[in-house]
C-alpha cells in the first residue's frame, strides 16, 4: 500500500502532463522511499524503468538494453546495441505522440564506471529530444554524486531539469498513517526507531503488537533490522570493520574527528575520510557546534538514520547475549 507523497507525486504527474520534454532528478538517502514513489507513479504510464548495478560499463550497457527493447519491441528480444548512442537512438525513432518515461535509478553506480554517460545524455536531450514527448527520471541515493555531478552547474545536465525531489524521511505525521491502529504513544515510537524511514516503517506490521515488532525486526536473527547497519554500508564499502566502529562511536555519542580518533586509536585523517564518504552517502550529518559558535571549523557528527542510533548504543551486547542464549540452548539439548 503507497502511503503519503502525494506532493511528489502531484510533482512528477503536473512535470508528465507538460508538453514535450522534461527532466526531473530525484535523490535521497537509502531505503526512503525513491524507486518506490517512482513505481507508483508509473503504474499506470509507458515507462522503461532501469535500475544500474555495481558491474562494469559493458554488462550496464547489455541490462539497459533488454530493459528498453521489453518496452518498445519485445520481438527484438535478441538484438544488442554497441553503444549508449545506439540505444538512444532506438529510443528516438519509437518516440511518436504517447509520452514515453525513461527512469535511470542508482545512476551514480553508472555513470562512475562511464564517465561519458551524462555527455550523451545531455547531447541528445539538446539535440534530439527537446521537441519529444519523454520524460525522463534520474534517480540516486548517493548524494554528494547527485548533487555535484548532475545537479550542479559544473554538471553536463546543468540546466536540462524541470525540477527536482530531494526525498526526505516522513515527519511523525505521515509516519503514523503505517500504524493506524496504535495509540499516540506506540506511533511516537514507531517513529522514534525508524527516523520516519520509509522501508523500516513498511516492515512494521500493524495487525501485530509494538512489542512484537520490535522483538520481530530488531532481536530476531533474521529480523530486516537486526544487522541493517551492516547490510547499508557493505553496499557502499569493500571494508566495513572501521566505518562501522564510527558509526558506533557516533551512536554512544563520541561524536567529533578527534574524540572519535582518540577513542578507537585511529589517525584522525582516516577518521576524516571516513566520514566523508558516509556523509556522502547521508548516512551521518555534519553540524555546527552551536557552544562553539567563534570556532566554525568545530563540528559534530550524527547519524541521520535514528535506528542506527537506536541499534548500534543497543544492539553489540544484546546479540552476544542472544548468540550466547542460542549456544547455551544446543548444549542444554
Amino acid at each position: 500500500m503507497f502511503i503519503a507523497r502525494e506532493r511528489e507525486l502531484k510533482s512528477l504527474q503536473d512535470l508528465y502532463d507538460k508538453n514535450g520534454f522534461a527532466m526531473t532528478v530525484i535523490y535521497g538517502r537509502r531505503r526512503i522511499g525513491k524507486s518506490t514513489l517512482i513505481n507508483e507513479f508509473i503504474k499506470d504510464k509507458t515507462a522503461i524503468f532501469y535500475t544500474a548495478t555495481k558491474v562494469g560499463k559493458e554488462r550496464n550497457l547489455e541490462l539497459f538494453s533488454s530493459q528498453v527493447l521489453s518496452i518498445l519491441d519485445p520481438s527484438l528480444e535478441d538484438v544488442s546495441f554497441p553503444s549508449i548512442e545506439s540505444i538512444f537512438n532506438f529510443i528516438s525513432k519509437k518516440l511518436g505522440n504517447h509520452k514515453l518515461i525513461l527512469v535511470i535509478d542508482e545512476l551514480p553506480y553508472w555513470a562512475e564506471k562511464d564517465e561519458a554517460l551524462l555527455s550523451i545524455l545531455q547531447k541528445y536531450i539538446d539535440t534530439k529530444w527537446l521537441d519529444k514527448n519523454l520524460m525522463i527520471i534520474l534517480c540516486g541515493s548517493a548524494l554528494s554524486f547527485m548533487e555535484n555531478k548532475v545537479l550542479s552547474e559544473k554538471s553536463p545536465l546543468f540546466g536540462r531539469r524541470n525540477s527536482q525531489i530531494k526525498l526526505e524521511a516522513f515527519n511523525y505525521k505521515e509516519a503514523a498513517l503505517f500504524v493506524p491502529n496504535y495509540s499516540s504513544e506506540e506511533k511516537a515510537i514507531c517513529y522514534g526507531i525508524t527516523g520516519g524511514v520509509a522501508k523500516y516503517l513498511a516492515m512494521i506490521d500493524n495487525t501485530r503488537s509494538l512489542d512484537e515488532n520490535i522483538k520481530r525486526l530488531f532481536f530476531h536473527t533474521d529480523g530486516y533490522l537486526y544487522d541493517e547497519t551492516r547490510n547499508l554500508l557493505t553496499q557502499e564499502f569493500s571494508d566495513v570493520t572501521l566505518i562501522n566502529t564510527i558509526i558506533e562511536q557516533i551512536a554512544f555519542g563520541t561524536n567529533t574527528v578527534n574524540a572519535i580518533a582518540q577513542k578507537i586509536k585511529e589517525n584522525a585523517s582516516t577518521i576524516l575520510y571516513s566520514l566523508e564518504k558516509l556523509i556522502r552517502i547521508g548516512l551521518i550529518e555534519k553540524k555546527n557546534c552551536i557552544t562553539e559558535e567563534k570556532n566554525k571549523k568545530k563540528v559534530s557528527m550524527s547519524c541521520v538514520i535514528i535506528c542506527l542510533n537506536f541499534g548500534m548504543s543497543l544492539f553489540p551486547k544484546l546479540q552476544v547475549l542472544l548468540r550466547w542464549d542460542k549456544v547455551i540452548s544446543t548444549m542444554i539439548k
